[in-house]
């Protein structure tokens, strides 16, 4: 199906640039970029640091930024899309793009900042365009526009059709209709489930084994969902398909127990630990492709379950490897050769040990607060080496 001819032709061309606040925006962030990135350099290369390794990659990261700041006021004010009664025209600092309408086989949105568009072409060998809704709108671009397919709509049309059409939800595609609704609403139950959970495994983890128990258990619930859902639900989904998803409750849990497993145990490097890893987030990662198969087919959506299975499997491996263990302690001493506060988002407190058991060279420990203020360097640390019930030795 080919574009139809737009309304009032005489009203073309027209030539929109970046206008209002974006306009602003764009050129203060560039010049901040732009003017801190040459300040930074300069101060970098004429300030005394103790350490030249430290001026060179100082002095390159702020001529990066002050590379990035005027690529964006240029760019900003490079950029055009000339509108023609057929034709469009992008262009920006890198380049130009003319894209005929018979030429295009729809449009999709992009949730970006700042917001835009892609036009996708006929042609599978052209790239798609990129155009950036830094201007304003007006009645003629508009009508221009929805003389083209969008293929959100056209995904979203789609799927509906798919759901409609599946006997296994219901006797009638009013049923299957209804289906859809009702999964709709047990979906964002169970994702406000798995954001709250999330919130009380980072903030307040009490009980401790409780917290973990549910943030180990809600992936698995969540494929549970999928599996008997004939279809309704999926693991994941883009966002103009009208299948639920259970995304949520996958990624959260997954990036929790990361985040535990990191913040509440010292984990001495071991196979041990890459074996458990692999192993648990292997058999999710199965499991997910398994009971949903629509995600086989698209790879970036392969590489992002595969990661969180990965991610997955390393925070409940550290997790089972701490809380079954029942292994006896094995203690140690080490001198303290020096402490440190590293701030960021958050405080870590580092120790620096001298070699000590396993560990043949000196060697950092991460400690809580009220340990760090009472030790001292040159004091003796007492170290207690748990085995783990993986094998994953924990300090």
């Amino acid at each position: 199906m080919y574009a139809p001819p737009v309304e009032n032709a005489s009203a073309y061309p027209r030539v929109y640039r970046a206008s209002g606040g974006w306009l602003f925006a764009l050129i203060l962030c560039g010049l901040m970029l732009g003017v801190g990135g040459i300040v930074g350099a300069w101060f970098s290369a004429t300030a005394s640091l103790g350490n030249p390794r430290a001026r060179f990659w100082l002095i390159g990261l702020c001529v990066v930024f002050a590379t990035l700041g005027i690529y964006c006021v240029l760019s900003t004010l490079r950029s055009r899309v000339v509108l023609f009664a057929d034709p469009i025209e992008v262009n920006e600092l890198s380049g130009s793009e003319v894209l005929g309408r018979e030429e295009i086989r729809g449009w999709r949105s992009l949730a970006t900042t700042p917001p835009g568009f892609l036009l996708i072409p006929r042609d599978s060998r052209h790239r798609a365009v990129k155009v950036a809704q830094v201007f304003r709108i007006d009645p003629e671009f508009a009508n221009w526009l929805h003389t083209i397919p969008c293929l959100d709509r056209v995904d979203g049309r789609a799927s509906k059709a798919e759901i409609r059409n599946n006997t296994s939800l219901g006797a009638t595609p009013g049923e299957r209709m209804k289906a859809l609704a009702l999964g709709r609403r047990r979906g964002k139950i169970l994702a406000v489930f798995a954001g709250l959970a999330m919130l009380w495994g980072f903030l307040y983890p009490r009980p401790y084994e409780l917290a973990i128990v549910i943030l180990a258990a809600l992936p698995w619930i969540a494929l549970l969902v999928v599996k008997r859902s004939h279809g309704l639900f999926r693991v994941d989904t883009n966002r103009n398909d009208a299948h639920p998803n259970v995304a949520i409750a996958v990624i959260f849990p997954s990036l929790t127990l990361l985040l535990r497993s990191v913040m509440d145990y010292t984990v001495l490097p071991s196979l041990a630990a890459a074996w458990s890893t692999m192993g648990i987030g292997g058999v999710l990662g199965f499991s997910i492709f398994r009971v949903d198969p629509s995600t086989r087919g698209k790879l970036p959506t392969v590489v992002a379950l595969l990661a969180f299975s990965l991610v997955y499997g390393y925070g409940v491996g550290i997790e089972a490897n701490a809380l079954l263990d029942r292994s006896p302690d094995t203690n140690y001493d080490a001198r303290v050769e020096g402490k440190r506060i590293i701030r960021g988002k958050t405080t870590t407190y580092e120790l620096d040990l001298a070699p000590w058991g396993p560990k043949t060279l000196s060697n950092k420990l991460r400690v809580g607060s009220e340990t760090y203020n009472f030790i001292q360097r040159g004091d003796v640390a007492h170290l207690t080496l748990k085995q783990g019930a993986l094998g994953v030795n924990l300090d």
